[in-house]
């Protein structure tokens, strides 16, 4: 029991491992121990108490409840933190070393559009340029839109002023490292799926989930493209079968909110239904437009039994303006997700890659279908 409980604590707390075959193993193996025990044991010597009898049990009570504790609690709070701070280093090694003036700041560099202004000077990195731009007087007005779009609020927890300047940080550091990842060609991606033009690619990070960034044209502008996905998000069930539910909970302000979506089976029923709440953050940069997120606790919308709570990590849309078309868009989906529960790692793989494919073919056909109706903003 010594040695189980000294393993667990060394794999678990101090070398914060998050694979749960650790404490399986342990708790089988001590399962078996006390089982072969029982068959070389001599019972006919067992006194009137039975005392040896109930330490037997006991034995088997203690490690099956270690292994639920390390289940429900100790993994989950590993993963959730891995998951939160996974990535974002890489974004923090490149944030501004020195602070002036000067406002020409690179395409996918990671100063925001709405901070104070700061220099160009970043840790070396190459980088597209004539990605940020200030915000018009249209712009704005389509910002109040957004606003005035989404419900406020929907959940029944009441956020304090410190809890909401977390989440809105928390927003803005996703929304960089979803546009350092979507511009990222350093890193080994490994293509998954290609199908009409929609590329699909992995990235395995050790200790981490692997993460996903699908790329593809759509014919609308950035514009539309984004009053689709952020402004009219919930009405996404009803033309992406991927999605079940997807609704604005608690708004933070003009640019944040604290959102809830469901994501329907996948794999052929093999991942069963999974819904995620996370913070929503979004910027507009020059022509283009960023929507990003991550996953946080929030007790205005707890667990439901018709769904298994999954956790993801920073990532989001990144909506390209394609250069002498402005009736297309490059949009590049970034996706760091924990699905949760006893699932095998390729079937998670196919099943994701399935789902990224098949969001840019439903959007293609929806944004087709917004064209012939005459509801987009830029004609082809």
């Amino acid at each position: 029991a010594f040695g189980r409980s000294l393993l667990l604590i060394v794999s678990y707390w101090i070398l914060k491992f998050q694979n749960r075959w650790i404490v399986l193993f342990t708790a089988a193996t001590s399962t078996v121990y006390l089982v072969v025990k029982c068959f070389y044991y001599d019972f006919n010597a067992l006194t009137e108490d039975y005392l040896e009898v109930f330490f037997i049990v006991a034995c088997l009570v203690v490690v099956w409840t270690e292994y639920g504790y390390y289940e429900i609690k100790v993994l989950p709070d590993i993963q959730t933190s891995a998951i939160r701070i996974a990535g974002l280093n890489e974004y923090e090694e490149r944030r501004p070393l020195l602070n002036s003036g000067n406002r020409q700041e690179a395409k996918f560099s990671t100063a925001s559009s709405q901070d104070p202004p700061e220099s160009n000077f970043h840790t070396p990195r190459a980088s597209p340029t004539d990605f940020l731009g200030e915000q018009s007087d249209s712009d704005e007005e389509f910002g109040n839109r957004v606003e005035f779009r989404s419900p406020v609020p929907m959940a029944s927890e009441v956020l304090t002023i410190e809890k909401m300047e977390k989440y809105i940080e928390l927003g803005k550091d996703a929304l960089e490292y979803t546009v350092l990842m979507a511009a990222d060609k350093d890193k080994p991606w490994k293509e998954e799926k290609r199908q009409n033009g929609i590329v699909c690619e992995c990235l395995q990070r050790p200790k981490q989930t692997k993460l996903f960034r699908c790329s593809g044209l759509i014919d609308c502008c950035p514009k539309d493209a984004f009053r689709i996905l952020y402004v009219d998000g919930e009405k996404q069930p009803q033309w992406n079968p991927t999605v079940l539910e997807n609704k604005s909970l608690y708004k933070l302000d003009s640019h944040t909110d604290i959102a809830y979506n469901v994501a329907a089976e996948a794999a052929g029923g093999m991942v069963s239904s999974r819904d995620f709440v996370g913070i929503r953050y979004w910027e507009k940069r020059g022509p283009d437009y960023v929507s990003s997120g991550a996953g946080i606790d929030f007790d205005g919308k707890p667990e439901v039994k018709e769904h298994t709570r999954g956790l993801n990590g920073p990532g989001g849309y990144v909506i390209n303006a394609v250069p002498d078309d402005p009736a297309k868009t490059q949009l590049i989906w970034v996706l760091d997700t924990d699905l949760k529960g006893w699932i095998p790692q390729y079937v998670i793989d196919k099943a994701l890659s399935g789902v990224l494919v098949t969001f840019f073919q439903k959007l293609r056909a929806y944004v087709k279908q917004l064209r012939e109706s005459g509801q987009l903003l830029v004609k082809a």
